[in-house]
């Protein structure tokens, strides 16, 4: 199960939604689909159309066609299950793969904390951590980002980052 997007909102009133994409693959076309979960039940939709907004696509559902129809999904994950055909280039990873990491000061081995989202910004991701002390930012870049593997991302800290 692979998050690839959370729905944040309606879209006028014939059954479209504002997605906030978790992937930088292209998963949401025009006759692809997708699963949410309620209740632990598998909702599967298929995309009617797409249309880019901002930082964000709205998305006409097959099957959905008023508002009310998709106003329960408001807020809710979206997920597919496989990530066939999707050929990762090194040092690139996928959100789902980052998500739930814990998050290790390279320096002096110190957990900093856990990985709760991944913030897509023009020029770069930016890792938001959850800390005892609150969310913590750290950009995911080279710079800062050591090591990536199956346990923890390690990163270096420097003065003023946290």
């Amino acid at each position: 199960m692979y998050l690839i997007g959370k729905i944040a909102t309606t879209h006028g009133i014939r059954g479209g939604i504002k997605v906030n994409v978790h992937t930088d693959f292209d998963r949401f076309k025009v006759n692809s689909s997708f699963y949410l979960l309620d209740n632990d039940n598998k909702i599967y939709f298929n995309v009617e159309s797409v249309t880019p907004q901002n930082n964000r696509l709205i998305l006409k559902l097959k099957g959905y066609n008023t508002i009310e129809s998709i106003t329960p999904f408001i807020g809710k994950e979206l997920y597919v299950d496989s990530i066939d055909n999707l050929n990762l280039k090194e040092d690139e990873f996928h959100y789902s793969y980052l998500i739930n990491k814990k998050v290790i000061d390279d320096s002096n081995g110190e957990l900093i904390g856990t990985v709760i989202s991944i913030l897509d910004y023009p020029l770069n991701k930016i890792l938001e951590i959850e800390t005892t002390k609150g969310i913590v930012m750290i950009p995911f870049i080279k710079e800062f980002i050591v090591e990536v593997n199956d346990s923890n991302i390690k990163v270096k800290i420097i003065e003023g980052l946290i």
